[in-house]
């Protein structure tokens, strides 16, 4: 592969230019500005989507091509698929939903320098620390201070859900956001140890079971594929995840949700019915209400399917899942190929990549993630970045 030296990016552009640098300002704060406020985050993207149109050549490269191949291929198959509908074409929610694509922009832009990557996460530690203690006092109270709503409980506990809408919203940013900045810490000790320490407390806070068990699986990967350094931060948080259930907190992982195996059933009557191009965008009610199963419990009938998979396989038919897998093995094989080549700083951030992405995979198989506007926009920026990190299998100058 060519060597595609990022640091020679400026001389194809002023890198003095004001709105340059106002440009790259906006894309730095993009994660930090999505896990605090999704409608800031709408805000910024617009400035954000007009400077990468200016300045596309920053992060534009032709080895991004079956990337956006695909990329475009899943956006204009759902769209097929909404405007094959049985049911109602819902063409305002398909593009409020894939609107999110645009957040692999600000991705790119800031996978193109890994000292952007390692600034712009050192940001969201500021966030992490400070949610991870407002997480606990929801936990233990139950009381949400920034709308005064009570949350929701179980098993005597309240889910946290930090300054976001639900729990599970919070659990999954959490487990994108904390991987990564551990990795741009590595070589401070106590600030990394923090970082694992609050990403475990709030994940658990949340009492996400999917995001409990993802994170003992990314501190297993993070132990597997980091460096030696990075390494003992994967090991911790395994035993983190081991311990805090039992003493601090409370473990989900013992109950029965009987529910959600009649979900799973009524979601194969829906997909036997509508199995090639599937239902379209925002369909799930009508077609539930048809092919539903009979079920006797105070949440039922369910809003949505709760499998980020069979979401899109009802909304996409199989078409439309098999590109969706296509894209997705595209994605973390090009990351992890990138990932066992490289060294040192790099390897461990897109170790630390690699790890948030399987993290909300794993979780998706059991909650919808990719469909909650708030993960979307965090999840395909994280993308972007890894994308942009993963064409150059080179060690970029200033990694060490």
């Amino acid at each position: 592969m060519k060597n595609d030296n990022l640091q020679n990016d400026d001389s194809r552009i002023d890198p003095s230019s004001v709105f340059f640098k106002a440009w790259i300002a906006l894309c730095l704060i993009y994660p930090l500005t999505i896990l605090v406020s999704i409608a800031a985050t709408n805000l910024i993207l617009v400035p954000i989507v007009i400077g990468a149109i200016v300045f596309r050549r920053e992060f534009t490269d032709a080895s991004l091509k079956t990337f956006s191949v695909l990329v475009l291929a899943y956006l204009v198959w759902s769209l097929i698929a909404v405007m094959l509908s049985p049911y109602d074409h819902h063409w305002s929610s398909w593009v409020e939903e894939r609107s999110v694509f645009l957040a692999i922009l600000p991705g790119l832009v800031i996978g193109s320098d890994i000292k952007r990557v390692i600034r712009s996460f050192r940001y969201v530690s500021v966030y992490l620390f400070i949610i991870a203690i407002y997480a606990t006092l929801q936990y233990w109270s139950g009381i949400n201070w920034v709308d005064g709503k009570a949350l929701h409980i179980s098993q005597n506990h309240f889910r946290a859900q930090g300054l976001q809408n639900n729990a599970l919203t919070f659990a999954g940013m959490i487990a994108l956001s904390m991987p990564l900045t551990v990795a741009v810490w590595r070589q401070n000790s106590i600030v990394s140890g923090l970082a694992i320490l609050s990403g475990a407390f709030s994940g658990l806070a949340s009492m996400s079971r999917a995001i409990m068990l993802g994170f003992i699986g990314g501190g297993s990967l993070i132990t597997l594929l980091g460096t030696n350094r990075f390494r003992i931060f994967g090991a911790l948080l395994v035993v983190l995840m081991l311990v805090l259930p039992r003493t601090l907190f409370v473990s989900r992982m013992g109950e029965k949700d009987e529910t959600r195996l009649y979900i799973y059933k009524s979601t194969v009557e829906i997909i036997k019915h509508h199995a090639l191009t599937g239902v379209g965008e925002n369909n799930w009610r009508p077609a539930f209400a048809k092919y539903g199963l009979e079920y006797d419990h105070k949440n039922w009938p369910p809003t949505h399917a709760h499998s980020d998979i069979l979401t899109c396989t009802v909304e996409n038919g199989l078409i439309g899942t098999l590109i969706f897998l296509a894209l997705w093995g595209y994605i973390m094989s090009a990351i992890l190929k990138s990932l066992l080549r490289s060294k040192e700083l790099r390897r461990d951030i897109l170790a630390g990549i690699f790890t948030s992405l399987a993290m909300i995979l794993f979780a998706g198989l059991f909650q919808n993630f990719q469909t909650d506007a708030e993960n979307a926009l965090l999840l395909w920026f994280v993308v972007g970045m890894g994308m942009r990190l993963a064409i150059n299998t080179d060690m970029i100058k200033g990694d060490q």
